[in-house]
């Protein structure tokens, strides 16, 4: 009698906590994923140097300019990086300086926010504004500071 109350107890507990377990170990932190050229139909079109007026013409005006050097497209772009691509950094950022092509990153959702809410905060330069830590071997995590 007491082995059944104990199992009972114990799969009652497992199945009530199932769910926070889950939900708490799925979250993903805000993640970028540098890469170095998109691809357009097979052939690499945005790449390190290219002027901002070509990828205007290559892939339209984005959708969200967080400032003028940082434009962010939320689709229609996907990493190649399996890595990538699991964490959900599906929105592509394109960063200008001298209105050429500096970086190019694939982030999640909750990078760009953090993006977002740097620019409005005032923060005046790209590094600051895409500050990181953590980098992986080929991405790394965005922080709010």
């Amino acid at each position: 009698m007491n082995i059944r109350i104990i199992t009972l107890a114990a799969l009652t507990l497992a199945l009530g906590t199932g769910p926070l377990l889950a939900k708490s170990t799925g979250e993903t932190p805000p993640k970028f994923y540098e890469t170095s050229r998109i691809y357009l139909n097979h052939h690499p079109t945005i790449k390190e140097g290219v002027a901002q007026r070509a990828v205007e013409f290559a892939i339209g005006l984005p959708p969200m300019k967080v400032t003028n050097d940082i434009w962010v497209y939320p689709t229609g772009f996907a990493p190649r990086e399996d890595r990538a691509r699991s964490d959900g950094c599906r929105e592509l950022v394109i960063v200008f300086v001298n209105d050429r092509v500096s970086k190019i990153y694939f982030i999640n959702e909750d990078a760009r926010k953090i993006v977002q809410a740097r620019a409005k905060a005032g923060h005046d330069s790209n590094e600051t504004i895409l500050a990181t830590v953590s980098p992986q071997q080929k991405g790394g995590y965005l922080t709010s500071k």
